[in-house]
């Protein structure tokens, strides 16, 4: 639909999103609980190409990519950066609902990342060429709606909510690819039995093992809730390998007190550590 003009077919396939308004529409879907969803922004920054490969120790042809972890001042989410041939591409995902919670506006947790001492450096003198913004379901495989078609409606991509993260990656392009050649396909076989589409779909999803992909990443999305995650645990690695590597002329302490101290000073004991070690297994 486009002002006044509008498309008409016997199928429709959703991919407008996470919060897609057709699969609102078709009645598939309600409000989605705002704890489950991330805020994913993105800037694209264009640096010559000798610049990036001098700064990332890379040679010609090579590329380098970043994870970051505690980046996101104590809220539920994370980081990235990888380069591009003649440019570098910074982000980050976080979950809306703790921003509001802690009165960080998406802009202002986005700037404090490009003013890191360890970010700042890197992309010093590019120019942010694109901006972009992104929702994404956050709750993996539990996430996925309760019913994915009704007749002559299917759903893919994030709109069904096929999205997995597992706390150092986000999978969502490769999931939304292959749901869609599973609805394509579901299509075709269908044929002029339009009301046949949905099982049809529902079983490539399960034949190309979208479906099974999705519940081996169950128990992610319980560790990703544990909210020390994002500061004390980075700050607790921090504080133990500051330790292991100083050399002070001070007699060291033995590994045990090294770790015990530094928890006590992060605010965390055994017993949650173990606890998140727990939901870890559990996870595999």
């Amino acid at each position: 639909i486009a002002g006044e003009d509008e498309m008409y077919a016997d199928i429709v396939i959703a991919a407008d999103g996470v919060n897609s308004f057709m699969a609102q529409q078709a009645g598939l879907i309600r409000d989605i609980p705002a704890k489950t969803v991330g805020v994913g922004v993105k800037e694209v920054i264009e640096l010559p190409e000798k610049t990036i490969e001098e700064r990332f120790n890379l040679q010609a042809g090579e590329g380098a990519a970043r994870m970051l972890l505690g980046c996101t001042e104590g809220i539920h989410g994370g980081g990235f950066l990888y380069t591009n041939q003649q440019s570098i591409s910074l982000g980050c995902v976080f979950t809306p609902e703790e921003a509001a919670q802690h009165k960080k506006s998406v802009h202002e947790i986005f700037q404090d990342i490009k003013m890191h001492p360890a970010i700042a450096p890197l992309i010093a003198g590019g120019e942010t060429i694109e901006y972009s913004a992104h929702l994404v379901s956050e709750a993996g495989y539990r996430g996925i709606h309760k019913k994915l078609y009704r007749e002559g409606f299917l759903m893919i991509g994030d709109a069904a909510g096929f999205v997995i993260n597992t706390g150092y990656s986000i999978r969502g392009i490769d999931l939304a690819i292959v749901s869609g050649i599973a609805a394509a396909r579901a299509v075709i076989t269908a044929g002029d039995n339009v009301a046949a589409a949905g099982s049809y779909y529902m079983q490539e999803l399960n034949h190309l093992k979208l479906m099974p992909t999705m519940k081996a990443a169950d128990g992610y999305f319980e560790i990703l809730e544990t909210p020390w995650i994002y500061d004390k645990v980075p700050n607790l690695a921090n504080d133990v390998f500051n330790s292991l590597f100083k050399v002070s002329g001070e007699v060291p302490q033995s590994m045990k007190n090294t770790v015990m101290g530094a928890m006590k000073a992060n605010g965390l004991s055994l017993w949650q550590l173990i606890q998140l070690g727990i939901k870890g297994v559990k996870s595999l």
